[in-house]
């Protein structure tokens, strides 16, 4: 417990404090198998968060990790949690709500919440998840896809083909959240086997995966757009009756393309644009010609044919992501591309085809997104920390209160920020109880450089549960204008004299002007506690018995008007 004396005097008035004293170091600390990001090129990018669920998939990277991952534009974590099994597709649906798959086969769906709590885990009725995609709908319907499995005896269906094969169709149900199937709809019973791409091998006597539909989404509310990589298709469903209303590309193609540049194959994400386009991660493995690409169509339903109107590649090299891979359009018209297995990962792109951001690590992950959104795990009561004009001589204090909204006391024991002229003062850890708050000091000194100066300051709480890593933070943009001139509060906290320093037994304060405004005096220990304060507004001398205080460092805060000035202490 802190004990506080106070003593005042006609002249002056004396403390006597008791506190612990405590010291840290800010750094980042990642776990020694996390896949860190690099950022290759940035060049004002979105605003907004990576999600990312990076793993060693099909021989590539065979011995990362999986994690799922969130990170800024400046590469830094904000969340990261370690899995057993490989994770795929971890993005925001509808209502803040998060969703992934994880598993050997991806076969199991989990929800979470805003603050990264577990809700439920979904699964397809009658039959094996699939890991490629999932789609909260608006009204809060399930868009889901499995896995179906068949033995057909392929020597009656091609020659040379095998009696008694495993043939792996796929299956799409829409679902409500009593897990009652409004909508049911197989590839069995609308493609034929024989629709595959030559690549497949119709004549294997293993498992024949022939459509693999790796996409599906809601087009209008009566129909689905679905991608079926291994027949190079893109397909439109009708959700009444379930027939299919067209096919674009593949065997069955019934458009006519614009060029021949514009044909896909092995292709991934086909997705509907606001503006009723069309978008499609194109692999372009199979096709002979290199570089894999979005692409965005304008398809006249009607003349069936397809426009290519856009389409985003990497440059001054092509990347080749064979398997894997997404697009997506952002809010300011930027698209975000998902290389999959390809090398960088991610490329964010301006309208016009040139690069905003790019960023590569040593994992692959199935998808790539990016979201302007933050968790609610933990707060802060400002958006943004701004100390306003500051003397290049004089430091400046200023509180933030941090909220914790999960059910678990959690600690702030990791600080990362870019530069140096912005710091924490509280010791690390910093307990925060469950559905309650602290208030942390956050310190600017320019350190008699001139200038704006601005970060992004990242505060941590890092775990491990079982072996597994896990990070759950809170950021706050720090901005701050330091002048080489004094104001006028400035020149009255000039007129404070602290002694000595280092201290042992007292802390001596003497002043030699009235403030106007006051002067608050404030003595806080490492871990940003206030040990002791008093408000002044006149000459004189004053003491702060400290023979009780433990030795290490100290802050003194003096306070008027607007005005914070900062001065360190060491006690021997």
């Amino acid at each position: 417990m802190k004990k506080l004396f106070l003593l005042l005097t006609v002249f002056g008035w004396t403390l006597m404090c008791f506190g612990q004293i405590n010291d840290y170091n800010s750094r980042d600390d990642l776990p020694d198998d996390f896949p860190v990001p690099e950022i290759l090129y940035s060049n004002d990018p979105s605003p907004g968060y990576f999600f990312l669920s990076p793993a060693g998939l099909w021989g590539h990277f065979p011995d990362a990790i999986p994690y799922l991952v969130i990170i800024d534009n400046s590469g830094t974590p904000v969340f990261y949690e370690e899995q057993t099994a490989a994770a795929f597709d971890f993005k925001l649906q509808n209502d803040n709500i998060l969703t992934f798959a994880s598993g050997t086969l991806g076969r199991n769906h989990y929800v979470l919440n805003e603050k990264f709590e577990f809700v439920e885990e979904l699964v397809v009725n009658g039959f094996s998840n699939d890991f490629h995609d999932l789609i909260i709908l608006e009204n809060g319907n399930y868009l889901m896809l499995a896995n179906e499995y068949r033995i057909v005896d392929m020597d009656t269906v091609v020659e040379g083909g095998q009696p008694g094969v495993s043939v792996v169709g796929g299956v799409i149900q829409i679902q409500n959240s009593n897990n009652e199937v409004l909508f049911h709809w197989s590839t069995f019973d609308h493609f034929q086997i024989t629709d595959a791409g030559d690549h497949v091998d119709l004549t294997s006597p293993y498992s024949i995966d022939y459509a693999h539909i790796n996409s599906i989404e809601l087009d209008t509310d009566s129909t689905i757009i679905i991608s079926s990589r291994n027949l190079h298709e893109l397909t439109k469903i009708n959700i009444n009756t379930g027939e299919i209303i067209w096919r674009l590309g593949g065997k069955n193609n019934m458009f006519t393309f614009d060029s021949d540049t514009s044909i896909f194959s092995g292709q991934h994400d086909f997705r509907k644009l606001p503006n009723g386009q069309y978008s499609v991660y194109d692999n372009n493995w199979f096709s002979g010609v290199e570089g894999s690409r979005a692409l965005i169509y304008d398809l006249d339903e009607l003349n069936y044919t397809a426009t290519l109107l856009m389409q985003y590649k990497s440059y001054p090299e092509l990347i080749q992501g064979n398997i894997m891979g997404n697009s997506q359009l952002l809010p300011n018209g930027n698209w975000i591309v998902g290389w999959g297995s390809g090398d960088p990962n991610v490329t964010e792109f301006k309208p016009d085809g040139s690069k905003a951001l790019e960023i590569a690590y040593d994992a692959v992950s199935y998808r790539a997104f990016k979201f302007d959104w933050k968790s609610t795990a933990i707060i802060s009561n400002v958006d943004t920390v701004n100390f306003g004009e500051v003397s290049i001589s004089h430091p400046s204090t200023t509180s933030v209160e941090l909220t914790n909204n999960l059910q678990q006391t959690i600690e702030i024991n990791n600080i990362h920020q870019h530069g140096s002229r912005f710091s924490v003062y509280n010791q690390l850890p910093i307990l925060i109880e469950a559905n309650s708050n602290v208030n942390i000091e956050l310190q600017f000194d320019p350190n008699g450089a001139e200038g704006f100066f601005n970060d992004l300051m990242t505060l941590s709480w890092d775990t491990e549960n079982e072996g597994l890593s896990r990070r759950i933070s809170v950021q706050i943009p720090l901005q701050a204008n330091a002048l080489a001139g004094t104001s006028v509060q400035d020149e009255e906290l000039q007129k404070v004299q602290v002694f000595p320093n280092p201290f042992t037994e007292r802390i001596v304060i003497t002043t030699s002007k009235t403030f106007k405004n006051g002067l608050d005096i404030r003595l806080l220990n490492a871990t940003g506690q206030i040990i002791c304060t008093k408000s002044i507004d006149d000459i004189g001398r004053f003491e702060i018995s400290t023979s009780d205080l433990p030795g290490g460092i100290y802050q003194l805060q003096f306070i008027t008007g607007k005005s914070t000035y900062s001065k360190k202490l060491i006690k021997l």
